[in-house]
C-alpha cells in the first residue's frame, strides 16, 4: 500500500516534518481519484487509532508532535495544529466520498468530532502578526469544501466549529470585498499580501454562483413547518438578531415592522442559493405581503455583523400581538411550545435527582422521554453548592467560553415544568442557553451569567453525576466517563501532586514532591498554591513555626477532603487502564526508604503506547487467547470491543526502552486470565503455561 498513516514510535523533528509532508501527499492522493476504498479505509483507521487526547482541550483529539503547552508558541502551528488540520481534512473528505464505508469504521464519528474541536483551539490564527499560517490552515479546509460538508453532515460537526469556521470565512469575504482598503493597510507592514489566497478561498467555498445571506425569524427556522421544504440546501451560519424592528404574532406566521429605533428580533442566519432565495420570495409573497430588505444582522454571542436580506411585513398589525424579546424566537400561534428538551450536565444527570425537581412542580408528570446528549462545551466546577456536603464545595456549570465536550442527558418535559425548574435552579443559573432543535423542539439548559470561582465538588455530588452517567450511557466504558470528569475537575499535574500526597499522609516537602512527580519545582509550587486555594491541601504547622525554606515547606491533604481526592484518583486509574497501562505494573511505585519514610519513585521506562494496544487488538482480536472468553457474547453491546492487552515481557523488567512488536510481544486476555498471569510475584506466566492450568 503506497499510503498509510501510523504515528512513529520513535520520532524526531526531522521525521515529524517528513510525516507532515506525507500527510499533504496523502490528501492529494485522496483527491486524485486513484485511491481504492480499501486503501482509504485503512488510512482512515490508522488516523483514528493514532490520535491523542489533548490535556488542555477536553474532548479534543490531535496528531501533533507534543502537547501545545510543551512547545514554544511559534512552534505550535507547525508541530501541533497543522498535522491535526491535515488528518481532520482527510477524515472529512474520505467520509464525503463514501459515508457508508468510512462512517462504519471503529471510532470514526467520535474521532472526527473531537478533531474538529481541536482544530479551533486558536481559531485558525497563526503564530504571530503574519497571516501565512492562518491562510495555510484555512486553505486546507477550503480545498475539501468544508462549508458544503457542514451543510450536508451537520450531525458530525460540533456547533463551535461551524460557528468559528463561518466567522473566519466572513472575515475573508470582507477582505476581498474591500480589497483597496486591505492593500493600503498592509502596504507599510510586515504582513504578506494574501489577497489572491483570500479570493481563492472564497471561490472554493462559495463557488461562482451568487448566494444570498438571509435572516429568518418565523416558519423558515429550524424545527418550524417550512424549514425542510425551503432550507434543506441552505448553509446555517448561526443564531442572530436584528435591531430597530418589532416582532408580531399574525397567527400561523409572524411579521416584523420598523419601530423607530427600538426593539430587537431574534432569529437565524443562513446562506442560500439565488434559486432557493427566489422560491422563498414566492413563499413570502414578496412585494405584496412582505417586502425583502437589506439589514445589518448581528451574530449571537459575539460582535460580528453581516449584511442580510429579511422579509418585512406590509400589512397592519395588532399592537397587543407584539412579542417581547424574552418570549422569542417565535413559535406557531404565539404560544410557547408544549414540550422542550431540558439538557442536564450536573447532578440532574441522575434521573432520581431530576425527579425531585419534577415532584416539586405543579404538574408532577414524569418526563415523556429522556436520552443521551453530548455538549460541544466542557463542564466547569465552581461556585458553591450550598445543599451538598458541608455546603462549601463546587457545582457544575457549562463553560460556554471554550469549545470542548461533556456527556449529558436531555429530558422531554412540558414548558410549564421547564419554567418551574428554571426558578428552582436559583441565582447561579440565570443564563439561558439554546443548544439547537431536536425533532422540532428546542434543547435548553442554563449556566451562570458570571464567571464562577473554581471549586471542587463534594463526594456526594460527584457520585451523583457518575450514577447519572452510568444510567444514560450503559454501553460507555467507565474509563471514557472518567477521562471527561478528570479533565473537568483537575489538571494532570494536580492529580500527580494529590496522588503523591495521599501516598504519604504525614506530608512531603515541595522539593520531595517535585522529585517524585518530575514536575519542575516552580510549576510544583504553583500547583500546591492552587490546591491550597481549593481547600484541599494545607501546610504543616511545624514547618510554618520553624521558618523552613520554601523548598522544604511540608504539605499534606486536608482530612475532610480526602474522600473526593481518592475518588478522583480511582477515576484516574480507570482512565489509565483505558490507555493500555497494565494494572499490575504501576507507573509510580514506593520502593525505597529514607530515614524510615517510604518514598515514591517515578519510572519513566514503563510507558505504554495506545497505538501498540490498538494494533494488538487488530492483530489478535477481542477473544481471550487463553480461555476464549468473549466480552461481547456475554455482555452484549457493553462488552463490544473490550479486551485487556498483556506484555509478554513485563516492561518493568527492562532496563531500557525497547520497540514493542504488537504481533509477537503482546497478547489479548480477559480480565481473569490477565490477573492469573501476574498472580505469582516472582514469575509472569506464559500463555501456554496458563492454558495448561485450565479446568
Amino acid at each position: 500500500m503506497k499510503y498509510s498513516f501510523k504515528r512513529k514510535d520513535e520520532i524526531s523533528l526531522q521525521t515529524f516534518e517528513e510525516q507532515v509532508k506525507a500527510q499533504y501527499a496523502a490528501l492529494e492522493w485522496l483527491s486524485s481519484g486513484n485511491a481504492g476504498i480499501d486503501e482509504i479505509a485503512a488510512y482512515v483507521q490508522g488516523i483514528i487509532d493514532s490520535g491523542r487526547k489533548c490535556n488542555r482541550m477536553p474532548g479534543g483529539l490531535s496528531w501533533g508532535y507534543d502537547e501545545p503547552e510543551n512547545m514554544p508558541p511559534d512552534a505550535r502551528v507547525d508541530f501541533f495544529y497543522m498535522p491535526t488540520y491535515l488528518n481532520t481534512a482527510f477524515l472529512m473528505q474520505s467520509y464525503s466520498m463514501n459515508p457508508e464505508r468510512i462512517g462504519a469504521l471503529n471510532g470514526f464519528a467520535d474521532a472526527l468530532r473531537n478533531a474538529l474541536v481541536t482544530c479551533i483551539g486558536r481559531r485558525f490564527n497563526g503564530s504571530g502578526y503574519s497571516k501565512d499560517d492562518f491562510v495555510q490552515g484555512i486553505m486546507i479546509f477550503a480545498n475539501i469544501h468544508t462549508k458544503e460538508f457542514i451543510r450536508t453532515y451537520s450531525d458530525l460537526v460540533p456547533y463551535a466549529f461551524s460557528e468559528c469556521y463561518f466567522a473566519v470565512l466572513r472575515f475573508i469575504e470582507e477582505v476581498v470585498a474591500s480589497e483597496e482598503e486591505y492593500l493600503a493597510r498592509i502596504a507599510n507592514s510586515w504582513e504578506n499580501n494574501h489577497i489572491e489566497d483570500y479570493r481563492r478561498i472564497v471561490e472554493l467555498e462559495n463557488g461562482t454562483a451568487e448566494r444570498k445571506t438571509l435572516f429568518v425569524y418565523g416558519s423558515l427556522m429550524k424545527g418550524r413547518y417550512n424549514h425542510n421544504g425551503y432550507m434543506e440546501k441552505a448553509v446555517f451560519l448561526g443564531k442572530g438578531y436584528i435591531e430597530d424592528f418589532s416582532l408580531y404574532d399574525l397567527g400561523y406566521y409572524p411579521g416584523i415592522l420598523h419601530n423607530g429605533g427600538q426593539g430587537k428580533v431574534l432569529g437565524e442566519l443562513y446562506e442560500v442559493s439565488v434559486e432557493d432565495y427566489e422560491r422563498i420570495c414566492r413563499l413570502e409573497g414578496n412585494g405584496h405581503l412582505y417586502q425583502s430588505e437589506a439589514v445589518t444582522a448581528h451574530f449571537e454571542g459575539y460582535g460580528d455583523t453581516v449584511l442580510a436580506e429579511v422579509f418585512v411585513y406590509l400589512g397592519n398589525v395588532d399592537e397587543a400581538k407584539r412579542i417581547p424579546v424574552k418570549k422569542q424566537p417565535w413559535t406557531e400561534g404565539g404560544e410557547e411550545m408544549e414540550y422542550v428538551w431540558y439538557a442536564c450536565y450536573g447532578s440532574n444527570l441522575k434521573k432520581e435527582r431530576f425527579m425531585s425537581y419534577i415532584n416539586r412542580c405543579a404538574d408532577r408528570t414524569a418526563p415523556k422521554e429522556d436520552r443521551p446528549y453530548e455538549f460541544a462545551h466542557p463542564v466547569f466546577f465552581g461556585g458553591v453548592a450550598e445543599t451538598w456536603g458541608y455546603g462549601n464545595r463546587g457545582k457544575a456549570f457549562l463553560n460556554l467560553a471554550d469549545a470542548g465536550h461533556a456527556y449529558g442527558r436531555i429530558y422531554k418535559i412540558t414548558h410549564g415544568q421547564y419554567l418551574e425548574i428554571k426558578n428552582m435552579e436559583g441565582r447561579d443559573y440565570t443564563r439561558k442557553v439554546e443548544l439547537g432543535i431536536i425533532e422540532g423542539l428546542p434543547v435548553i439548559t442554563f449556566t451562570s451569567e458570571n464567571v464562577q470561582k473554581r471549586n471542587v465538588p463534594c463526594l456526594d455530588y460527584l457520585d451523583t453525576i457518575l450514577d447519572g452517567l452510568r444510567e444514560v450511557y450503559p454501553g460507555l466504558r467507565e474509563s471514557a466517563v472518567s477521562a471527561d470528569l478528570i479533565s473537568e475537575i483537575f489538571s494532570m499535574d494536580e492529580i500527580k501532586v494529590l496522588n503523591c500526597l495521599r501516598e504519604e499522609e504525614h506530608g512531603l516537602s515541595n522539593k520531595e514532591i517535585s522529585d517524585i512527580t518530575s514536575i519542575e519545582i516552580v510549576r510544583e509550587k504553583e500547583v500546591i498554591s492552587e490546591l491550597i486555594g481549593l481547600g484541599l491541601v494545607k501546610q504543616d504547622s511545624r514547618s510554618l513555626q520553624h521558618m523552613v525554606t520554601e523548598d522544604d515547606a511540608v504539605f499534606y491533604t486536608r482530612r475532610p477532603e480526602r474522600p473526593v481526592i481518592d475518588r478522583v484518583r480511582m477515576l484516574a486509574d480507570e482512565e489509565k487502564v483505558m490507555r493500555g497501562v497494565e494494572p499490575d505494573e504501576p507507573l509510580v511505585t514506593t520502593v525505597s526508604t529514607e530515614g524510615g519514610r517510604r518514598r515514591m519513585i517515578l519510572s519513566t521506562r514503563y510507558e505504554r503506547k495506545p497505538e501498540n494496544r490498538q494494533a494488538a487488538i487488530r492483530l489478535h482480536g477481542t477473544v481471550c487467547q487463553v480461555c476464549g472468553f468473549n466480552f461481547q457474547e456475554h455482555y452484549g453491546e457493553l462488552g463490544e470491543g473490550y479486551i485487556e492487552v498483556h506484555h509478554i515481557q513485563p516492561l518493568s523488567t527492562l532496563d531500557e526502552e525497547v520497540v514493542v512488536n504488537p504481533e509477537t510481544d503482546l497478547v489479548c486476555l480477559c480480565a481473569n486470565c490477565h490477573r492469573m498471569m501476574h498472580r505469582s510475584r516472582n514469575h509472569v506466566m506464559t500463555v501456554d503455561e496458563l492454558k495448561g492450568l485450565l479446568r
